[in-house]
């Protein structure tokens, strides 16, 4: 899907994109050369434009902000606060949301709970 939106053809030629992958997020980095910076910016947006038409709400940053960042952005405008139970993650998701600087505020805290009795105990899942 996103990669009809991103070879060459007539709509966003003249311009190079970067594509990178890892960690579970595909960054797409654009170029452009013009007459001036201007007419560059604008061929940019334009390819930026019908990717982000294409993936639609996979895209969650033109600006390179990591996943971490949005969700505390989001969490802070609606005055929300995040708690996890971790299981076969092992403190990942607790790990990303902290890494973000001033995650205290909207970041409560979190239990890594492997086995099925911590998991019962301590996270309500029902017993297995």
């Amino acid at each position: 899907m996103w990669m009809r939106a991103c070879r060459p053809s007539t709509t966003i030629r003249r311009r190079q994109a970067t594509i990178l992958a890892g960690a579970g997020e595909i960054q797409l980095h654009f170029k452009s050369r013009a007459e001036t910076l201007e007419a560059a910016q604008a061929r940019v947006d334009e390819a930026a434009d019908a990717v982000e038409e294409e993936l639609d709400d996979a895209v969650y940053s033109r600006d390179g902000q990591s996943l971490e960042q949005i969700v505390g952005y989001w969490l802070q405008m609606r005055n929300a606060t995040l708690a996890v139970a971790e299981s076969c993650t092992g403190g990942l998701l607790g790990e990303r949301i902290t890494s973000v600087g001033g995650s205290s505020r909207y970041f409560a805290g979190g239990a890594i709970v492997y086995s099925n009795a911590v998991k019962t105990e301590l996270a309500g899942c029902p017993p297995t």
